[in-house]
This record gives structure tokens, sequence and C-alpha cells, in this order.
């Protein structure tokens, strides 16, 4: 799966900030680091399905050891859901996630 990458994107998350007593007070963008992945336009009947919008929505294919979330920034897309397929072959275990621009 590994030599179909053709991107590296850097990731971002919201992160917490908290107050000398541990309060949550606010939440700040934070670099998390940077993934190889591959970005496939998404099917008209699934973005359909997902009630997204077909031209912004697209699949993000990542190492399943990718450190993404749902909520973070990959690159300019906002990732929506994230899932982590096995194939039953160790080398084609990946990430797959929805991500909109």
């Amino acid at each position: 799966m590994k030599k179909w990458f053709d991107k590296t994107l850097t990731v971002t998350r919201d992160v917490w900030l908290t107050d000398d007593d541990g309060n949550k007070i606010t939440t700040e963008e934070q670099e998390v680091g940077t993934i190889d992945c591959h970005i496939q336009q998404i099917s008209e009947e699934k973005a359909a399905a997902m009630e997204m919008e077909y031209r912004s929505t697209f699949y993000l294919y990542a190492d399943v050891d990718a450190d993404i979330e749902t909520g973070d920034q990959v690159g300019n897309y906002t990732v929506k859901d994230v899932k982590t397929l096995s194939t039953g072959r160790i080398r084609n275990n990946h990430k797959r996630a929805v991500v909109q621009q």
C-alpha cells in the first residue's frame, strides 16, 4: 500500500490548554507531525450516502500507524471519519479517512 502514497502532508490538531488549576480554558491548534498518504475523490454515490458534498469530499489513505483522528487538519483537508482497514495481508493494512476541503 505504501507504494501508492504520493503526498506528504502536515497534521494539526486542536489541543486543550489549561490554567494553573488544570481547568480547560481554550483550544490551540498544534502540529502533530506529517504523514505520507494518497488522496482520492470519493464517488458521488458514497458522498450522497454520507450527506456530504461530492466535489469537496475525498478518501485519504495512510499507513496503519499514521497519527490521524477525526477533527484533525491534514494539509487543507478536515478529517471527518477515520477507519483502520485490515485485509488479512499485513502489508496492505492501512487507515482510510473521509476528508473534506
